[in-house]
């Protein structure tokens, strides 16, 4: 009956990803919507980062240092130098996603 905010850490051997969730739901529709945030360093630089994307399409530079990437989903990407490697950030919202079984 009420929104859901969490913060959470995926740890693998090659490094970790922060993921934020905040998940709302609409009773009234018995939908929710979410977004999420999911942020990574890639050891790599940007240029050969976004080599890597799959399905993945250039939209547009943010400012001066930030790239970013969108698909057929409506999923975006974002690739910003740090050091020698890249910090990559996926971005996806969906909004009155599937009924929720009671």
């Amino acid at each position: 009956n009420e929104f859901l905010t969490a913060s959470m850490e995926l740890t693998y051997s090659n490094g970790s990803e922060l993921i934020d969730l905040t998940i709302v739901p609409n009773n009234i529709e018995q939908t929710c919507s979410f977004t999420y945030t999911k942020t990574w360093y890639s050891n790599k630089n940007c240029i050969a980062t976004s080599r890597d994307l799959k399905d993945f399409e250039f939209k547009t530079g943010l400012n001066k240092n930030i790239s970013a990437f969108n698909n057929k989903k409506g999923i975006k990407l974002f690739l910003m130098p740090a050091g020698n490697g890249c910090m990559v950030q996926k971005k996806e919202t969906s909004f009155s996603f599937d009924k929720q079984d009671k």
